[in-house]
């Protein structure tokens, strides 16, 4: 089997292929994220595991997404 360190020893048999019925998002998922951020990690690795399309905007100190981040949350920089 496929071993993901945290995460288990299996990956669910659907995960291959998309599920009939399932509303999808008609764009893709903003994600705001730190790099080397565990939980940021963990997110990305949902996401890609459903299938789901998600655009990654970078938030680091320094970074002008931080402050859009802000913006965004009403003035919250934490993420994920």
């Amino acid at each position: 089997g496929l071993l993901r360190p945290s995460r288990g020893t299996k990956v669910a048999s659907t995960a291959s292929f998309t599920l009939p019925n399932v509303p999808r998002p008609r764009k893709a998922l903003i994600v705001y994220s730190y790099e080397g951020n565990q939980f940021c990690r963990l997110v990305r690795e949902i996401l890609t595991e459903l299938d789901l399309p998600y655009e990654l905007r970078s938030a680091g100190k320094g970074s002008f997404r931080r402050e859009e981040l802000s913006e965004v949350t009403g003035g919250s920089s934490q993420c994920p």
